[in-house]
Order: structure tokens, then C-alpha cells, then sequence
């Protein structure tokens, strides 16, 4: 993944079709979580155009670093698809969506990208144990399996 990284923040698109097609199911599965079915495809759609533009800026190196980065853009185009960007995260059995960032961004990676808890604390800048109580109340706030 670092050098189709490297290479699509150069400006390759053949590099971010290959982003694109390693991290698009999982994408999938995290709208589908905050979104209705029929608004997935525009949201991540929404969300790949929003990262080719932004791919220069992207500080990532790393797989986790990326999906981190991803997050954040899934994240947004979720709450203006909701259209409520003061309180997005309130709809009613949107648990995962409903906990704060960090406890989300942590599960998210963890259960859909299947990062390790000590990759997502290094991504993170935190401590391990931090990310892992993180982890620990993420899951005990959802009752959804992913």
C-alpha cells in the first residue's frame, strides 16, 4: 500500500484506482453504518472524490495512517448527507456513529480495517493503553455487530 500511497499523492491515478479498490468494501461497510442503503454509494463516491483532491496534503505513510485519514473524510460526507452537521450523530440506533470520535475512529479501524491496537495507538499519537481503554468503551457503547 506505501508506494501506491506515495505514488497517487504524486498525482498517479492508476495508484489511487488501487487505494480505491483496497479500501473501498471497507469504506462500504463504515457508511453503511451512518447511512441509509440508497445514500452509501454517493457518500463514498463523495468521500473518494474529496480524497484525490485533498491525496497531496495527506500527511500518511502508513495503511493505518490512511485509513485513519479516510475516516475523517467518510466522516464529513456522512454528516452532510444527514444534513445536520451541529448534532449528526444522533439518529436513533446509530450506535457506532453515536460515540464520540476517537472511541469510533478506534473501532472503526480496529473492527472494519483490522488494524492492531498498537498500530492504531502509534497512527493516533497515543499510548497504547489509552487506545485500548478507548477500544474497551467503544465496545461496550455498541451492541451492533459489524
Amino acid at each position: 500500500m506505501r508506494s501506491n500511497l506515495e505514488a497517487a499523492k504524486r498525482g498517479d491515478e492508476r495508484a489511487f484506482m488501487t487505494l480505491y479498490a483496497l479500501r473501498a468494501e471497507e469504506a462500504a461497510v463504515c457508511t453503511s453504518l451512518g447511512l441509509p442503503e440508497h445514500e452509501v454509494k454517493p457518500a463514498i463516491v463523495q468521500a473518494f472524490r474529496e480524497a484525490w483532491q485533498t491525496l497531496p496534503r495527506c500527511h500518511a505513510t502508513q495503511a493505518v495512517d490512511f485509513d485513519a485519514w479516510l475516516l475523517e473524510i467518510l466522516s464529513r460526507c456522512i454528516t452532510v448527507r444527514r444534513g445536520d452537521e451541529s448534532n449528526p450523530w444522533q439518529a436513533p440506533g446509530d450506535q457506532i456513529w453515536g460515540l464520540p470520535a476517537a472511541l469510533r475512529t478506534v473501532m472503526l479501524l480496529r473492527e472494519v480495517f483490522g488494524h492492531s491496537l498498537e498500530d492504531i495507538a502509534h497512527a493516533q499519537d497515543e499510548p497504547e493503553s489509552t487506545v485500548r481503554l478507548w477500544y474497551r468503551n467503544a465496545l461496550e457503547g455498541v451492541s451492533v455487530e459489524i
